[in-house]
């Protein structure tokens, strides 16, 4: 197995509006797409369907529900290279929490570390994705529909 890139990072955070204002119009990040009260963002050059993810969490959550919910490696192209990940992680007898399609845009198997962080193995499934950005990352922000690869 070889990690090809980091993915994105997915941030919990108190007020939506506040962290917006920060990546959006200080940082400079594109906001590609909506929903709920969660924000996906890119960059300029529209390199993934999106970098950042935020999700509110609400004013009252608590610190250690804030800040990172999990970030993501991308492992390969196809299905073949996600489970040819998932075989060798399983030899070293490492399994995946879930396994997930997200809205046909990724194929997503995550982890736990040892601290307990999530960590995201994911495929795209079809890079047709890059000339519609924010139709694409849509499809993303449902939790997922359980998968066997």
């Amino acid at each position: 197995m070889q990690i090809k890139e980091l993915g994105h990072i997915v941030l919990n955070v108190r007020n939506l509006d506040d962290s917006a204002r920060f990546y959006r119009d200080q940082l400079g990040m594109c906001q590609v797409a909506e929903m709920g009260r969660a924000l996906f963002f890119a960059g300029a050059e529209g390199r993934t369907h999106h970098e950042l993810l935020l999700m509110e969490v609400g004013p009252d959550a608590e610190r250690g529900k804030l800040g990172l919910n999990h970030f993501a490696l991308r492992v390969g192209a196809t299905d073949g290279e996600l489970k040819d990940a998932l075989d060798e992680l399983a030899g070293r007898d490492l399994k995946p929490n879930r396994v997930v399609d997200h809205g046909g845009v990724t194929h997503s198997a995550y982890f736990s570390d040892p601290d307990g962080n999530t960590v995201e193995l994911y495929i795209d499934v079809d890079p047709a994705w890059r000339p519609g950005v924010p139709e694409a990352a849509r499809g993303l922000g449902r939790g997922g529909t359980p998968i066997t690869l």
